[in-house]
């Protein structure tokens, strides 16, 4: 699987380029996806008790970190936004934001 570190480079030196073309917009459309299913992934294994105690409570904080910044940052927002497909998508992103307390754009 992907690591978060290899995903968030991936993203962000797109985001950093100063001239994108096309294409460039399309991948960086693909990382955010990337980075939102491995948040969801994350936030199952956070609710199905996998992880216990201190490392929970750090998977929590990350989760938290991550998904705040996303939901402050105008691409993020609405790239999220755009990504939902039906109700069941990101399930387990809406479950950690409504127990943890992250706001989750409408």
């Amino acid at each position: 699987m992907t690591r978060f570190s290899g995903a968030w480079r991936r993203f962000w030196n797109i985001e950093k380029k100063e001239e994108k073309t096309e294409n460039d917009e399309k991948e960086k459309r693909y990382e955010f996806y990337e980075l939102l299913n491995l948040i969801e992934v994350s936030c199952l294994l956070w609710r199905c008790g996998t992880i216990k105690g201190n490392p929970k409570k750090m998977l929590e904080d990350k989760l938290k970190e991550y998904l705040a910044g996303i939901f402050k940052n105008n691409y993020g927002r609405n790239a999220f936004c755009e990504a939902i497909s039906g109700p069941n998508t990101f399930t387990e992103i809406k479950y950690f934001a409504k127990e943890c307390g992250v706001k989750i754009p409408e």
